[in-house]
């Protein structure tokens, strides 16, 4: 029997946990440090297999979707509809969510688990504030909603992973696009400029 893969979840600065192969969750500093076009991202041992959200303690669930739903704690706190304090005394594990209020914030790591799980890069905070084409609301204003259709929501983040993926390969590929020549640049500012009536 193979032994079990070291996963290693970067949740942002100060927040990064290692489950060894026992399954235990540790607080660590970050192995992995990077930062790729100011995106946060985690990493794990075994790409193949992602971390499931049952795995997860339940503290981890309010980083992990703020880190993949590209939203701030404040915003998090308001779709728990709890207090920040309250949102960051559930982070550092000084008091654990009982009720409904654990019952939604497994809801949301379940979702947010389900999205991370193809990608390592959080969804584009457009994509969850505004709604997306052709829907009323967005995915924020669903959340912030005191129910929730997990299946719409599911589908509408997967619709924004897959559009936030399209719009990194835009970027990627204008980002590779061939630079004209120093010279014609110059000459494209100085015909701008003169345009404008400053040159």
């Amino acid at each position: 029997m193979a032994a079990a893969a070291a996963i290693s979840l970067y949740l942002g600065p100060g927040l990064h946990v290692v489950r060894d192969a026992v399954g235990r969750y540790e607080p660590d500093r970050p192995i992995l440090g990077q930062i790729i076009d100011q995106s946060a991202r985690w990493t794990s041992a075994s790409r193949a297999s992602s971390v499931a959200s049952q795995s997860i303690p339940l503290r981890e669930h309010a980083s992990l979707a703020s880190t993949v739903l590209g939203l701030g704690k404040s915003q998090i706190a308001r779709i728990l509809g709890v207090s920040r304090m309250t949102l960051y005394d559930w982070i550092k594990g000084e008091i654990e969510p009982q009720g409904r209020n654990a019952v939604r914030l497994a809801s949301l790591g379940r979702l947010t688990t389900e999205i991370s799980r193809d990608t390592e890069r959080p969804l584009y905070h457009r994509f969850v504030e505004t709604p997306l084409e052709g829907e009323p609301s967005s995915i924020l204003e669903l959340l912030l909603q005191d129910e929730w259709d997990e299946q719409q929501l599911l589908a509408l983040l997967q619709r924004a992973r897959d559009l936030t993926a399209e719009r990194d390969r835009r970027i990627g590929a204008s980002a590779r696009a061939p630079q004209p020549p120093r010279t014609q640049q110059e000459a494209i500012l100085t015909d701008n400029l003169t345009a404008l009536g400053a040159g």
